[in-house]
């Protein structure tokens, strides 16, 4: 079963989607204040962080301060 490649967004993607900055999504990643709900990426040797979208679900769910998405441009 081929997975959709739209599943696994990019920091950059999320950070276009929430309308932030790639350094705010990188701190969801690893949250300074010691979290324990932090957003899940993988990161393979040497590639870029990837997340996968249930686990952004996920993390959103748990109740981070996350903006709501930004409105789509006209």
């Amino acid at each position: 079963m081929e997975e959709n490649k739209q599943e696994w967004l990019t920091v950059a993607e999320v950070a276009a989607e929430f309308n932030v900055s790639r350094n705010t999504v990188y701190g969801w990643i690893d949250p300074a204040d010691g979290a324990k709900t932090a957003l899940v990426a993988y990161r393979p040797r040497g590639g870029v962080w990837k997340i996968h979208r249930p686990d952004l679900d996920a993390f959103i769910a748990a109740g981070r301060n996350v903006p709501e998405a930004a409105p789509e441009a006209k």
